[in-house]
C-alpha cells in the first residue's frame, strides 16, 4: 500500500492552536497512514534567527543573524518575554541560545529563555496533539544541543609519537549531555510509550476553554495513548480542587485497557457550583498503567457568577450593515435606531458601528452627516469588529488570535477581567471561514485552519502617533491591538477588534467585554485638551511637528500665558530656564528631550546624564515603578534589537538593560512637574524603532492633555492615492543587462509578452528563481540575481492636474533606475545608505504626464543577492494627500523583516 509522509516545520506565520489541528481533516477518514517523517515545532531555525535572506543579514555569514527571541516569543507569552533576554545577547551558530556559560571545562550554550519556553509550549500542544489524532511515526528534527544546551568539553591531545599510521587531532570539542533543557523534558513526555493527559469536549480534545458561568455542565476528556506493543491496563483519577481552600469539590475514577497502538478518549463532566465572584478550580488528572507508567497532567478553570444582560435605558443609535450587531442588541433587549442622518447625531451621545458594516457607504453617510465634527465636538462610537472587506481594512490583519494580552489594566473596559481572561475563548469564531480553500500554489500568508478558541480574526495595527490609549495587544512584538480608544477633539472612537459580536453567549468573558463596552461609551464625558507651547530649537519643533502636535510656539514670556503644559526642546531657549522652571513651579507640566547635562543643569533640577552614550537594548518598564503618564506602554514598547546608543541619565549601571528611570524622569516641582524622556525618534535606525520613540511620545502627550491632530478622521480626499501596491506589472529579467538597449524604458515597446508579477512582494516569492549565469554575487547567490525589469501601466486622471505627483516605494531590493514615460525620473545605488530598506520618492514631471491616459512606469532593478523587486508598499500620491481614515500605520516589518510571512525552509 502506500502512505503520506511530510515534513512539517511550521513558523510563527500560523499559531500552534491552528497546527494542533492540522491532521483533524485526514483522521475523519485515515485513508491512508501519514507519516511525519521529520518536524520541528515551532522551526527554531525559521522562528527566532530567520532575517537571513530578507534583511541586511542575507550579506552576513550564517552565525551573525540577528535574533527575534523577544519579539516572536511574545504573541505566547506578552509583555514577560522580553525580561528573558540575555543582558548581552550572544550571537552564535546556535540559532537558539542567546548566552554562554562556563562551567569547569564545559562550555554551555544556554538556549534563550522566552525562546525555549514556547517552544516547549509548542512541542507540548502540537505533538501530543498529533499522536492523540492518531498520526504515525512522527520525528522531532531539532538539533541534539536545543536538548542539552550545546554542553562542549574541549579536550587536548598529546602523542608518543606522530609517525604512526592514524589520525592525530591537536585538539577535540566533545559534546556533554548532563544539562537537560525544557525541550528534552517536552520531548520525553510525548514520547512515553504510553502517554495520558486533559483534553477538551467530546467535539473537539485539543479545545482550551476555561471560562464558564455558575451552574454550566463541564465536559472535558481523559485522552490516553499505548504505543507499547502490548496492551496496557490502566486506573485514571481526575479531581476538582477550589483554588481558594484546596477543597476537593468533585472527582471520578476510570480503569481501562488499551490495544497497542490505539487510542482513547473518555469524557467527564462536572457541573460548575454557584458563586458569588469569579473563583479558580483545578482539574487534577493522574494515572498509572500495569507497566509502571505514571502520568499527571493540570488544567485551570475560571468560574463566572451568573450575570444579568445589561440594562441601557437609552436608545443606541447603531448603523448596521450585516444584520449581526441588531440581533445582538435583540437579544439583550437594547432598543436601537437606524442611523441615516444628521438630525439623529444631536439626539445622541454615541453611535455604534455594526459588525461588518464600516464600508464606503457608511464613509459617504459619515461625510454627509458631519460624523467627524460631530466627533470633534465629543461624540462618541464604537466599531464592532470589522474585516478585509470593509473600509478598515488597510489597518487590520487575519491573525485568528487566540493570545491577546492587556495592556492597560486600569481602563474600565476591562472592568472584573483578569489577564487569563482573554486567551481561548469558548466554542469557534465565525467572523472568517473555518477552513477556507487556497487559492495561491505559494502565497505571502499561508492557509488559516480553524477558528476554535479565537479571541480576534482581524488584529489592528497599533497607532504610533495622536491620542490614544492602548487597551490590549498581541501578534509578533505586541505590535497589533484588538481594543484601542482613539481621541478626536473632545470626542472618542471604540475600536473593538474582538471577536465579540456573535458570541454574546459563547463565553462568559464576551458578555462582560460588551457590558464594559456599552456602559464606558454611554457614560463617558468629553476629553477636554488644555493648551500647550513649545519651547526650544528646530529639532524638538521638527519632531513635535511631524507628530501633529497642537502647541503655541513660545518665544516671549507672554506666551505662556494660559498655557498648561510646555514641550521643552534643546537649547537655546527664548526665554530664560528659570522663567520656565517658575512657570512648572506654579502648575505647568513640562515634558523636556533634553541633549546633555548642560541643558539640565539649567533647570536646577537633581539629575543627570552620564557621560558619553550607553548601548541600550531594553526597559524593564514592567519592573520599574509606576508613572501614571506611561499607563497603555509596557516593556514590548521599550525592547529594541538592535542596540541603540542614548544618552541616559546617571544609574550608576553600564548594563545594556536598564530600568525605566534610566530614560525618563519625573520630578515634582512645586504645583507642576518635569518629565525628562531620552527616547526621540532620530536615535533609532528605520520604521520599527521610530515608530516605537513615536508611540512612548504620543502616549506621554496624551496623558499630558496635549492635542495631537492626525491627517485623517473619516477625512477622505475626494482625489485617492493612486496605490499600485499588490498590483500586476509586466516583467522580465534581464540577465545581459540589454534592457536599456532595447529601449524598454520607453513607452513604445511592447511589453504584451511579458509576464505578471505582483508588486509589494519580492520576484523570488513570486516563483522567479532563474539563475543567472551571466552575474555572479558577492554573497551567496539566491536566484534570480542580477537585472530584471518592471513596467507599470497607470491612467492618472485629469482630476489630479493641480498636485505634483510623486512615485514613492518603500524598498526596492538593491538598486533601482526608474523612467516615467520614457524618461529617467531617479536612481538608487550603493552611494545610498542602507539601499537595499531605503525608501524611494521620486517626482513625476508635470510635463510627462499623459493625463486621463496610460502612462507607463518603467524600473529596472538590480538585485545583487538574497530576495530582489520591489518589496514594498508602492503609491503616486502628493504632498498633504490625506490617506488615512484615522492615523497613519506604522511600519509591519521589523527592520524590513515581515514577521508574519509564509517561509519554507
Amino acid at each position: 500500500g502506500s502512505i503520506i509522509a511530510c515534513n512539517p516545520y511550521p513558523t510563527f506565520f500560523n499559531q500552534m492552536d491552528q497546527w494542533i489541528d492540522w491532521p483533524m481533516k485526514w483522521s475523519e477518514n485515515k485513508n491512508k497512514p501519514l507519516v511525519l517523517e521529520e518536524t520541528s515545532v515551532p522551526f527554531a531555525q525559521g522562528n527566532f534567527a530567520a532575517w537571513y535572506l530578507e534583511s541586511e543579514n542575507r550579506r552576513a555569514s550564517y552565525s551573525e543573524y540577528k535574533q527575534l527571541f523577544a519579539e516572536q516569543s511574545a504573541r505566547y507569552l506578552g509583555d514577560q518575554a522580553y525580561g528573558m533576554i540575555a543582558e548581552n545577547p550572544l550571537i552564535s551558530f546556535n540559532s537558539f541560545s542567546d548566552n554562554l556559560i562556563k562551567e569547569g571545562e564545559v562550555t554551555w550554550r544556554v538556549l534563550n529563555t522566552a525562546g525555549e519556553t514556547v517552544t516547549s509550549l509548542w512541542m507540548e500542544r502540537c505533538l501530543r496533539g498529533w499522536r492523540m489524532y492518531d498520526v504515525s511515526g512522527i520525528w522531532p528534527f531539532e538539533r541534539t544541543l536545543y536538548y542539552f544546551a550545546g554542553g562542549i568539553k574541549t579536550e587536548n591531545f598529546s602523542y608518543k609519537s606522530l609517525g604512526s599510521p592514524g589520525k592525530k587531532p591537536d585538539v577535540a570539542e566533545i559534546p556533554v549531555f548532563s544539562r537537560k533543557t525544557k525541550l528534552y523534558q517536552s520531548v520525553c513526555s510525548f514520547l512515553k510509550p504510553f502517554m495520558a493527559y486533559i483534553g477538551g469536549r467530546k467535539e473537539r480534545f485539543s479545545s482550551l476553554e476555561h471560562n464558564y458561568t455558575a451552574g454550566e455542565k463541564i465536559e472535558k476528556q481523559m485522552l490516553f495513548s499505548n504505543d507499547r506493543l502490548s496492551a496496557v491496563k490502566y486506573n485514571a483519577v481526575w479531581k476538582i480542587i477550589r483554588e481558594n481552600d484546596g477543597s476537593v469539590t468533585g472527582s471520578g475514577k476510570w480503569n481501562g485497557e488499551l490495544a497497542p497502538g490505539n487510542i482513547s478518549m473518555v469524557p467527564f463532566q462536572w457541573t460548575a457550583p454557584t458563586v458569588q465572584e469569579r473563583e479558580y478550580y483545578k482539574i487534577l488528572f493522574e494515572t498509572e498503567d500495569s507497566a509502571g507508567a505514571f502520568c499527571r497532567d493540570e488544567f485551570m478553570l475560571t468560574i463566572f457568577p451568573n450575570q444579568e444582560i445589561p440594562k441601557v435605558s437609552q436608545t443606541i443609535l447603531l448603523y448596521d450593515e450585516s444584520g449581526f450587531t441588531s440581533r445582538l442588541f435583540k437579544d439583550l433587549n437594547i432598543s436601537s435606531e437606524s442611523f441615516s442622518s444628521a438630525l439623529q447625531i444631536g439626539n445622541h451621545s454615541c453611535l455604534v458601528v455594526g459588525r461588518e458594516s464600516f464600508s464606503k457607504t457608511f464613509l459617504d453617510l459619515a461625510e454627509k452627516t458631519s460624523l467627524g465634527k460631530a466627533l470633534q465636538n465629543g461624540f462618541s462610537m464604537i466599531i464592532f469588529e470589522q474585516t478585509d472587506k470593509q473600509a478598515l481594512a488597510p489597518y487590520l490583519e487575519e491573525r485568528r488570535e487566540r493570545y491577546v494580552f492587556i495592556k492597560n489594566a486600569s481602563h474600565p473596559l476591562l472592568k472584573d477581567l483578569g489577564s487569563n481572561d482573554l486567551h481561548h475563548w469558548r466554542g469557534k469564531s465565525d467572523l472568517v471561514p473555518a477552513y477556507p480553500l487556497s487559492t495561491y500554489c505559494k502565497p505571502n500568508r499561508f492557509l488559516p485552519w480553524g477558528n476554535e478558541g479565537c479571541v480576534s480574526s482581524f488584529v489592528m495595527d497599533k497607532p504610533a502617533s495622536g491620542n490614544f490609549n492602548i487597551i490590549l495587544d498581541c501578534d509578533a512584538d505586541l505590535s497589533r491591538t484588538p481594543l484601542v480608544e482613539y481621541f478626536f477633539g473632545l470626542g472618542r472612537i471604540l475600536f473593538c477588534q474582538l471577536d465579540v459580536t456573535a458570541g454574546y453567549r459563547r463565553d462568559p468573558v464576551i458578555a462582560r467585554l460588551i457590558n464594559n463596552l456599552l456602559s464606558y461609551t454611554l457614560n463617558s464625558r468629553p476629553r477636554y485638551f488644555i493648551p500647550a507651547g513649545y519651547v526650544g530649537g528646530k529639532r524638538g519643533n521638527v519632531l513635535m511637528e511631524k507628530l501633529g502636535v497642537s502647541i503655541r510656539k513660545i518665544e516671549k514670556e507672554s506666551d505662556l500665558d494660559g498655557i498648561h503644559t510646555i514641550i521643552v526642546g534643546e537649547a537655546p531657549y527664548p526665554i530664560s530656564a528659570k522663567t520656565i522652571r517658575e512657570s512648572v513651579r506654579d502648575g505647568i507640566m513640562a515634558l523636556s528631550l533634553p541633549k546633555n547635562s548642560e541643558e539640565l543643569s539649567e533647570f536646577d533640577i537633581p539629575v543627570k546624564l552620564k557621560p558619553g552614550k550607553t548601548k541600550i537594548t531594553r526597559i524593564s518598564y514592567q519592573e520599574s515603578p509606576v508613572i501614571a503618564e506611561c499607563t497603555g506602554l509596557g516593556n514590548s514598547d521599550f525592547y529594541f534589537n538592535t542596540p541603540v546608543e542614548l544618552n541616559i541619565f546617571e544609574t550608576g549601571s553600564d548594563k545594556t538593560v536598564q530600568n525605566l528611570d534610566a530614560v525618563l524622569r519625573k520630578i515634582s516641582i512645586g504645583k507642576g512637574g518635569f518629565i525628562f524622556l531620552q527616547i526621540s525618534p532620530e536615535y533609532f535606525y528605520g520604521r520599527y524603532g521610530e515608530d516605537k520613540a513615536c508611540r512612548i511620545i504620543s502616549v506621554l502627550l496624551t496623558s499630558l492633555g496635549v492635542e495631537i491632530k492626525t491627517s485623517g478622521m473619516f477625512g477622505r480626499n475626494i482625489l485617492e492615492q493612486i496605490n499600485l501596491t499588490g498590483k500586476e506589472a509586466f516583467f522580465s529579467i534581464d540577465p545581459y543587462g540589454k534592457g536599456n538597449e532595447n529601449s524598454w524604458e520607453k513607452n513604445t515597446f511592447h511589453d504584451n509578452q511579458w509576464e505578471k508579477i505582483k508588486i509589494s512582494s519580492s520576484w523570488e516569492k513570486q516563483d522567479i528563481t532563474n539563475e543567472n549565469l551571466c552575474y555572479k554575487s558577492e554573497s551567496q547567490p539566491t536566484p534570480y540575481d542580477g537585472d530584471a525589469w518592471y513596467r507599470i501601466h497607470v491612467n492618472i486622471s485629469h482630476s489630479y492636474h493641480d498636485k505634483e505627483l510623486f512615485l514613492v516605494m518603500g524598498t526596492v531590493d538593491d538598486f533601482d533606475w526608474t523612467y516615467f514615460n520614457g524618461v529617467q525620473i531617479g536612481h538608487t545605488g550603493e552611494e545610498t545608505k542602507n539601499y537595499w530598506c531605503a525608501a524611494r520618492k521620486y517626482k513625476l514631471p508635470k510635463e510627462l504626464i499623459r493625463y486621463n491616459n496610460d502612462n507607463v512606469i518603467a524600473i529596472r532593478v538590480k538585485d545583487l543577492g538574497g530576495d530582489g523587486g520591489i518589496t514594498a508598499d508602492a503609491v503616486i500620491t502628493w504632498e498633504g494627500a490625506k490617506a488615512e481614515l484615522f492615523y497613519p500605520r506604522p511600519s509591519r516589518f521589523l527592520f524590513d523583516f515581515d514577521p508574519n510571512r509564509w517561509r519554507q525552509w
